[in-house]
């Protein structure tokens, strides 16, 4: 958060409760095939398991 605010970048307020971690879901014709549950607010997916994900 400091290096985004020290680049310029500001804080607005933001809806809903602070402290949910983030889930990702890769989907392929309405079906879920990957989940992934972070662990904490900046944690998600790897692009490497996204990029893998789109040439199969």
């Amino acid at each position: 958060m400091f290096k985004a605010l020290r680049k310029g970048y500001k804080i607005k307020d933001q809806e809903g409760q602070q402290n949910f971690v983030p889930a990702d879901f890769l989907i392929e014709n309405m079906i879920i095939k990957k989940v992934y549950y972070g662990k904490s607010i900046a944690d998600h997916i790897a692009f490497k398991v996204i990029i893998q994900f789109l040439a199969e």
